[in-house]
């Protein structure tokens, strides 16, 4: 004879059995299982902040909530969602998570995002001190040099403004020297110095 299910149930095991000359039927008694709908809920997004020097940090997810076996029945895309961990750097990353039935052909999903934010300025080392320059009678212009500060950021340096840059000609008076730089979270440090060109003849009537 030939078995089957009503809708919604699945039959486990063989669909067909002989009676045998014994009497007895052939092969193991199938039974019908209800078809279960799979269900997968997923946490709440998480926003992370970078460690002080990191370019990356360590995430843990919160395991998400099913009715099938976390082991048998779920998968996650990256891969490595399962393990509801990762080192991950800045940016917007999103894991899908499907929980899928051994006894119907439903699937179900969900999505968890995690926000890995900066919020470390660059770093200015070494910004010059003011500097005082001669200018001879015979210039209406005198060259300035210094050693330009260290700029350095946790994850990348994205820009960097400097009003001038070594070598400048400039004319006599006071000017202001400044260096902005931002990462590429727009977080922004900056430096200025003042770099002031004295006429000679000023210097020499000075008491």
């Amino acid at each position: 004879c030939r078995i089957s299910c009503r809708a919604g149930y699945v039959l486990v095991g063989s669909d067909t059995r002989v009676c045998l000359d014994n009497g007895s039927w052939s092969g193991q008694n199938p039974y019908c299982q209800a078809q279960i709908r799979p269900y997968i809920n997923c946490p709440t997004p998480l926003r992370v902040n970078l460690p002080l020097g990191q370019n990356s940090t360590f995430v843990k997810i919160t395991k998400p909530r099913s009715n099938m076996d976390w082991d048998k029945h779920v998968t996650s895309v990256p891969g490595w969602g399962k393990q509801l961990q990762a080192f991950l750097q800045i940016g917007t990353t999103t894991v899908q998570f499907m929980a899928g039935s051994p006894t119907s052909p439903y699937t179900a999903r969900c999505n968890v995002s995690v926000y890995v934010r900066d919020t470390e300025k660059p770093q200015i080392k070494q910004c010059p001190d003011d500097i005082e320059v001669i200018q001879l009678p015979h210039q209406k212009k005198t060259p300035v040099t210094w050693v330009e500060p260290l700029i350095t950021d946790n994850v990348h340096v994205a820009h960097v403004f400097q009003s001038e840059k070594p070598g400048v000609f400039l004319r006599k008076g006071s000017h202001v020297i400044n260096y902005i730089a931002a990462d590429s979270s727009g977080n922004i440090a900056s430096c200025q110095f003042t770099i002031t060109v004295t006429d000679a003849n000023e210097v020499e009537n000075e008491p």
